[in-house]
């Protein structure tokens, strides 16, 4: 992974506004050809800009990633985190911790052969989820909110099949923005 600047995401957002601006100064012209051809080469640098910095960013999420996989394997924590953004070590350190939990959780019980209560639980949560949600098709479009669960739903658009608490779907289904699902 290379180095990059503390500010290097700061810098390339302050690139992007200055060319959005000047596409915006350029749209403001008079309609000439100088315009359209300004208008359309601003519009190109633009959109590089924002493909170069999104392959930049995936490339780096990937590096990451992959290390987080090795170390929550190999509980080799030996992963230089100089060339890692702050924001990057707490997306490296939080998604280890995710990898590790699960692999204790799902992997080691069943290599000791204690698997089959921690599965039949799961299944259990599964089903419980199950019978306490509907499905529901969504009638009008619905921001996202966050329900009494503390959970998110959403955003819905018109349309979509939605499955969702029990007692949200009654309270969408009255509110005429959901209908009931068969």
């Amino acid at each position: 992974m290379q180095n990059v600047t503390e500010d290097f995401y700061i810098k390339a957002s302050s690139y992007i506004s200055q060319k959005i601006a000047f596409l915006e100064t350029i749209k403001n012209m008079s309609e000439n050809r100088f315009s359209d051809d300004a208008r359309i080469s601003a519009e190109t640098e633009l959109n590089n800009a924002r493909r170069v910095l999104k392959d930049i960013y995936e490339r780096r999420e990937k590096k990451i990633l992959l290390s987080c996989l090795s170390n929550s394997r190999t509980n080799n924590s030996v992963v230089d985190l100089r060339k890692m953004l702050e924001a990057e070590k707490d997306f490296y350190s939080e998604i280890v911790e995710v990898l590790k939990k699960y692999r204790n959780k799902i992997l080691t019980p069943v290599l000791v052969g204690e698997a089959g209560e921690n599965v039949k639980k799961v299944a259990e949560i599964k089903n419980e989820e199950e019978l306490s949600n509907k499905i529901v098709g969504i009638i009008e479009d619905i921001p996202s909110f966050k329900w009494n669960d503390e959970k998110v739903y959403g955003p819905f658009k018109k349309g979509d099949i939605a499955n969702i608490p029990k007692q949200l779907a009654e309270l969408l289904i009255n509110q005429k923005k959901a209908s009931d699902m068969p």
